[in-house]
């Protein structure tokens, strides 16, 4: 009787080890499912952390590209009556956030593609994967980077949780973009010039030493080059005529001028022909340039001392 009674002591302390050690596997086995589910999602957000930065930066530069062209299509048209804006940078954060300058759409280009559509977009893109997704644009500004480039940046802070609150990820970025100026529109040429009627594209000189005969292609192709006593483009928005760090300068044709206003009503008799400072009418210390002036077309072109010594021509420079 009393082997009996151990061998059913044995066989139950048997079963019940065997029920515990089942029991722990299958909470272990369940666990290491739940781990390997939360690990899974949370790589999946962190992936999606990474896109978001990706397709923000992309966003930025998109959105800032066509609110920097809707803003100068407007100062270089008849829609703003040939005029300066009053604050660039203003008038950029307006357009690069609502699409609008002064509260008016005056550009379809932003139709869709303003900063913060960027972001509502991304954020549907986050519901669609489970993921509550929520972008705040701050402070977004414009300045030059380079003479022939703008710096857009935009304060962005998102919150991205899973629908089961696996986990949350929040993040404070300054995101950038650079935006070039190379084949927009020179607003300062365009209302300043008789009539209205020339317009110049910005294209930067291959030139990176002067003389006499690269000055005079740099006139004929009418490019620009960086000078830090000239107005950066920004400036050139606003009429501004002072110099800059980012100054960017071209020369005026006056064989141009003299072909749409031969009576001279616009022209500006021996005004340098930089343009900053011709269309301001800078009389002083100018002096005419052999081989330019005396070709029959640009009788009218001169020179200032400081860009004569700039363009490396006071061998060529008479009175």
């Amino acid at each position: 009787m009393n082997r009996k009674s151990i061998f059913y002591t044995l066989i139950a302390i048997l079963l019940v080890a065997f029920f515990i050690v089942s029991f722990t596997m299958v909470i272990k086995y369940r666990e290491s499912f739940r781990m390997e589910i939360v690990k899974t999602r949370v790589h999946t957000m962190n992936d999606f952390v990474s896109s978001i930065e990706t397709d923000m930066e992309r966003a930025l530069y998109i959105s800032g590209y066509r609110a920097i062209i809707s803003l100068n299509r407007y100062v270089t048209s008849n829609q703003s009556n040939y005029s300066y804006l009053s604050d660039t940078e203003s008038a950029f954060r307006e357009m690069i956030i609502n699409g609008t300058l002064n509260g008016t759409i005056i550009d379809i280009l932003m139709e869709n593609q303003t900063i913060l559509d960027w972001a509502a977009k991304i954020e549907g893109l986050g519901q669609s994967i489970a993921l509550a997704t929520n972008l705040d644009v701050g402070s977004v500004t414009i300045a030059h980077a380079t003479p022939w480039t703008l710096r857009v940046t935009a304060d962005v802070n998102f919150t991205i949780e899973d629908a089961r609150q696996t986990a949350v990820f929040k993040r404070s970025n300054q995101m950038e973009a650079a935006i070039p100026v190379q084949n927009l529109e020179d607003p300062m040429y365009v209302i300043e010039s008789p009539f209205q009627l020339f317009h110049r594209t910005i294209r930067p000189t291959n030139f990176t030493s002067w003389n006499i005969t690269n000055l005079r292609y740099h006139l004929l192709n009418k490019t620009y080059v960086a000078n830090t006593d000239a107005p950066s483009f920004l400036m050139r928005m606003e009429e501004k005529f002072t110099s800059s760090p980012y100054g960017i300068e071209t020369l005026v044709d006056t064989y141009d001028l003299e072909v749409q206003d031969p009576y001279s009503t616009y022209q500006f008799v021996n005004t340098s022909s930089v343009d900053y400072l011709y269309w301001q009418g800078a009389y002083i210390n100018n002096s005419r340039i052999q081989t330019i002036s005396d070709d029959g077309d640009h009788d009218d072109f001169r020179l200032d001392t400081a860009h004569i010594q700039f363009y490396n021509v006071e061998a060529f420079a008479y009175p």
